[in-house]
């Protein structure tokens, strides 16, 4: 991963494209109460679901994932 693609939060939520690092378009929807990213996620084959993230952009805290997110 390059500098140029990592996440940024304020960023997403004015509007920038985010996807997952396997391509998956990703739509901001809220920040929550307890400091989490919900977002939609939107899989190959499958219908849009809603996933929480970390606000750095990673799906599970302390490791590096597929599923964490990129600007697109």
């Amino acid at each position: 991963m390059t500098a140029n693609n990592t996440f940024n939060l304020e960023q997403f939520k004015n509007g920038a494209k985010v996807q997952t690092k396997l391509g998956n378009p990703v739509r901001f929807i809220t920040v929550s109460n307890t400091g989490k990213l919900i977002v939609a996620v939107k899989p190959r084959w499958k219908q849009e679901e809603q996933a929480t993230y970390n606000l750095d952009g990673k799906k599970y805290k302390g490791t590096t994932t597929a599923y964490d997110l990129v600007m697109a």
